[in-house]
C-alpha cells in the first residue's frame, strides 16, 4: 500500500440512497414537486388575498368610501369646526358641509381622515376620532387643516394638543 498522487486516486464508490424504510427508497423527486406545487398554491392563495384587502398609503391610511354613517359623524363637528375657524379670524359660516374623500386608520378605534367641501372652491380636512363601540364614547374631533382646495389630496395629519 503505497500513497498514490491525487490524479491516481479511484474515484470514490457511488452513494447510497437513503431509505425510508429498510429495503425502499426514498423517493426525492416526488416529494420535492408536491412540496414545491404546495408552495406555489399557497402562493397564488395569499397574493388573492392580498389583493382583495384596501388600499394603503403612507401613514397606513386606507382609503375608504364616503358613507351616510361617516357624514353623520362629521356634521356633528360643523359648529365647533366653524367656531375654532372664526376664533382664528375667519368672518362667516359654512354654505356646504359635504363629505368628499375619506381615508381610515386602524387605531384603538378608528381615525377618520375626512375631506369635507365648506363651498364650491374650498374644503377643509378634518381628522375625527371614533372610539371602539364597547367604549359607548362618542367621536372627537381631533384636527382641523383649514381653507384646503378641492384638488389637494388627503393625507396623515397629526392630532392638534389644542381644539
Amino acid at each position: 500500500s503505497r500513497l498514490r498522487a491525487p490524479s491516481e486516486r479511484p474515484p470514490p464508490p457511488p452513494r447510497r440512497m437513503r431509505t425510508a424504510l429498510p429495503g425502499a427508497p426514498l423517493q426525492r423527486s416526488r416529494m420535492r414537486s408536491r412540496t414545491s406545487a404546495a408552495g406555489a398554491l399557497a402562493f397564488a392563495v395569499c397574493g388573492v388575498f392580498l389583493a382583495a384587502r384596501p388600499a394603503f398609503s403612507a401613514g397606513g391610511l386606507a382609503v375608504a368610501q364616503p358613507t351616510a354613517e361617516i357624514q353623520e359623524i362629521v356634521n356633528a363637528f360643523r359648529k365647533p369646526v366653524e367656531r375654532k375657524m372664526q376664533a382664528k379670524g375667519w368672518n362667516g359660516v359654512f354654505p356646504k358641509w359635504e363629505v368628499k374623500q375619506v381615508k381610515t386608520q386602524v387605531v384603538a378605534g378608528t381615525n377618520y381622515f375626512v375631506k369635507v367641501a365648506v363651498s364650491d372652491s374650498k374644503c377643509v380636512h378634518l381628522r375625527v376620532f371614533q372610539p371602539l363601540p364597547y367604549t359607548n364614547k362618542p367621536a372627537e374631533l381631533h384636527g382641523v387643516q383649514p381653507d384646503k382646495e378641492h384638488g389637494e389630496d388627503l393625507e396623515y395629519f397629526a392630532a392638534e394638543t389644542e381644539l
